[in-house]
């Protein structure tokens, strides 16, 4: 967590960033390490609307993104 959050907030000076703390911004991603699943083009929401990873299959789904503490994508719908 250090490596990923933290470390960068800490050294790029990034205020509000890198720790789910008061006065930090809400930015994060709820993951379910369990779940298997096929990465599919219709589940996409990039503007290029293609992955080179569709059709892999993998262990752990996003269920919910939060950014600045609002909602964003919760249960594959975009908010």
């Amino acid at each position: 967590i250090d490596l990923t959050s933290a470390g960068p907030q800490r050294i790029f000076g990034i205020a509000g960033k890198g720790r789910i703390a008061v006065g930090y911004d809400a930015d994060f991603t709820v993951v379910d390490l369990k779940a298997r699943w096929t990465i599919e083009e219709s589940w996409l929401a990039s503007r290029c609307g293609w992955s080179p990873f569709t059709g892999t299959q993998i262990t752990g789904r996003p269920i919910g993104t939060i950014v600045r503490g609002n909602r964003v994508m919760w249960e594959a719908e975009l908010a």
